[in-house]
Order: C-alpha cells, then structure tokens, then sequence
C-alpha cells in the first residue's frame, strides 16, 4: 500500500514540474522578438507619443465637452459640494473621545481640500475648452 502511494505520488511530482516547465533551463538571452515595446524610451517615444495623441482626440471626440460643458461643470461642482457634505459628516461621526480625534480630523481635512483642488483643476480645464 505504501509502495502505490509513494508511486502517485511521484507520478503527481512528475506530472506537476512536466506542467509547469520547471526543469527547463534558458541560458542566455533568448528573445529575438521584432516587436517594438509601446513604452516612450528611446526610438520609440514619437511612435509614443502619436499613440498618446490619438488616445487623447479619441477621448475628446467621446466627451464633447463644446456642447455639454455647462452639464459637466454642474457635475463637477455638485461633486465638490458633495465632498465637503461628505467631510462635515466624516468629522461629526468621529469619536471625539478618541486619543487620535485631532488627527482624524486633519487626514479628513487634508484628503478633502486635495479632492477639491483636483475638481477646481478640472473645472479649469473644462472651462478653456
């Protein structure tokens, strides 16, 4: 019995590093793949950078921000009255008792004024299109 057991066993072993190639060894470098990387170093950052510029009329094209900018601006505006509803709630929901009340407060404070800069950034941004 234990002979058949040590045998599925190995048999499993077997079966396991076959799958999973873990016997096979490359030496050297071995890609000699034509393909270009699609990253901005070197050569390729102009092929990058047309790829980056077709992706960004594309999204312009989609958002067609020249006939819905007032819908986009009451968007934006309306999520900064939100974060600032969302941050009065987070302070007044906090345990006031707690040794890091104080600090609580701040990081609420901090991540509020950071999201708002953000939504001020893109309502410039909306506005000069």
């Amino acid at each position: 019995m234990n002979l058949l057991l040590f045998l599925g066993i190995l048999l499993a072993t077997y079966f396991v590093f076959k799958y999973y190639k873990f016997g096979a060894v490359k030496e050297g470098l071995d890609n000699n793949s034509t393909t270009t990387s699609t990253n901005g170093v070197a050569s390729n950052a102009q092929t990058f950078d047309a790829t980056l510029q077709q992706k960004n009329n594309t999204l312009k094209d989609t958002l067609n921000i020249s006939t819905y900018r007032q819908n986009y601006e009451d968007i934006i505006l309306h999520l900064d009255e939100g974060l600032q509803y969302n941050a009065l709630n987070q302070i007044l929901t906090m345990d006031s008792n707690s040794i890091n009340y104080i600090g609580a407060v701040q990081n609420t404070l901090f991540l509020a004024n950071g999201a708002r800069a953000g939504l001020n950034t893109l309502l410039k941004f909306v506005d000069k299109q």
